[in-house]
């Protein structure tokens, strides 16, 4: 069976601490981007020694509200077709 343990954010942040102390690197700068927003704020959170600092890039803080299916398909549909970059520029 597969453990949902190891996916969680203060698992991955102590993944990173782990890393550090592999790499021999005492301190870093952490970059956080998208789905990988919540886990470098819990190594922020949880190491501040070791972080130097934290950049969050279009980073997600907190879980999302499943979309409805009409919603998703618009969504999907809009991101396939010219319909943005041609509305931005009208």
């Amino acid at each position: 069976m597969l453990s949902l343990s190891r996916y969680k954010q203060e698992t991955q942040a102590g993944q990173y601490a782990a890393l550090l102390d592999a790499l021999h690197i005492e301190r870093a700068a952490v970059i956080g981007i998208s789905a990988g927003g919540p886990s470098s704020i819990q190594f922020a959170l949880g190491y501040p020694k070791r972080c130097s600092g934290l950049v969050l890039l279009s980073a997600i803080s907190h879980r999302l509200t499943a979309m409805p299916l009409y919603f998703k398909l618009l969504l999907f549909s809009l991101m396939r077709s010219n319909f943005l970059p041609w509305l931005a520029f009208q």
